[in-house]
């Protein structure tokens, strides 16, 4: 008998290692309501629910899938993307975020909250009404124009961003301040070498008279997502002056004139309710200069409201960010870390 258990043992523990891992049949969210998951990426469960981009699996466990799922991405969010100039086919890394569209994407509750729990019990007919929570409780973005300013025409906000955008001499000496001074101890851009790219582009195009007529909108600088780029240059430019060599009264004008600046692209950009890395970036430099000046109990003000937008876009867990193009999500998770 001793010999016949032995050999039992020994088949069980070949049986073992010659069994194959099995990977999750379902994606996470089919996982999570316990329903039928079809197995494609995005699954048709999640299309139907209107919510591809979180249909992920467990890659790690499961190589076969991993092949297939990695490169692909809903049809939405690919084609709003954006493409570098001559680069057909790539993304764009640009350190101003995601493009307008795929920021409608904000995570505004965690799973365990009532919105996320209420959701996952819906199916069939109550799919309608989960669709509507977030609009119920006034977490979907409804807005296009920040709500807190006249309404403007295009042509109107375009003067609007003529009047504050900085001039070519404002930019070559305090920026160079913020660079030189400001930077090295508050690193708050997450990708310097960009930046700086960036403002060559900003510099010739202002050079070349494309941001001088109040009556020829330019479509490349007219986006939210330029101007949200702008309302940075403003605040680097804030707090390089901050630390300029310029007379002290004289300074501090130049301080406030810049950060003033910059929270009116913000407005233009509508940070509040459309954020991204670049208006994020802003608020915290703004929020760092206001605290050199003596008003901490603005910059502490200013800072609880950075936060609650950088957790708006998803900043606070990888997992939100799981669809963005790597060099965004890099930075994102750079910013959210500094």
């Amino acid at each position: 008998m001793s010999g016949v258990t032995a050999n039992n043992d020994e088949a069980d523990r070949v049986l073992r290692q010659k069994r194959r891992a099995r990977g999750p049949s379902a994606c996470y969210p089919c996982k999570k309501r316990k329903v039928k998951c079809d197995g494609s990426v995005p699954c048709q469960t999640c299309r139907k629910r209107q919510h591809p981009q979180i249909c992920t699996y467990h890659l790690s466990m499961h190589p076969q899938r991993a092949s297939v799922a990695a490169p692909v991405q809903d049809e939405t969010a690919r084609s709003a993307l954006p493409v570098c100039p001559g680069e057909a086919g790539k993304v764009s890394c640009e350190p101003s975020s995601l493009p307008d569209e795929a920021s409608k994407n904000y995570v505004y509750s965690g799973d365990n909250s009532f919105v996320s729990i209420l959701g996952s019990r819906a199916s069939g007919a109550n799919d309608s009404v989960a669709g509507e929570l977030t609009t119920v409780l006034g977490l979907q973005n409804t807005f296009n124009i920040y709500p807190f300013m006249d309404s403007k025409t295009p042509h109107d906000r375009w003067k609007l961003l003529l009047a504050v955008l900085p001039q070519r001499a404002e930019v070559l000496k305090f920026f160079h301040c913020y660079r030189a001074t400001a930077y090295p101890f508050n690193p708050i851009i997450v990708d310097i070498d960009q930046f700086e790219s960036d403002l060559c582009t900003y510099l010739s195009a202002h050079a070349a008279g494309e941001l001088h007529d109040p009556g020829k909108i330019s479509d490349r600088w007219a986006t939210n997502k330029s101007i949200g780029y702008i309302s940075l240059l403003l605040a680097t430019l804030a707090a390089g002056s901050h630390y300029s060599d310029v007379e002290y009264p004289h300074r501090q004008e130049l301080s406030i004139d810049f950060a003033s600046r910059s929270f009116q692209a913000l407005r233009l950009a509508n940070f509040l309710f459309r954020p991204s890395l670049d208006t994020i970036q802003a608020l915290l430099i703004l929020g760092n200069t206001l605290q050199n000046m003596g008003q901490s109990d603005s910059a502490w003000a200013m800072l609880g409201t950075t936060v609650r937008l950088a957790q708006a876009m998803g900043l606070h867990a990888q997992r939100n960010t799981v669809r963005w193009p790597e060099c965004i999500r890099t930075r994102a998770r750079a910013l959210w870390t500094g």
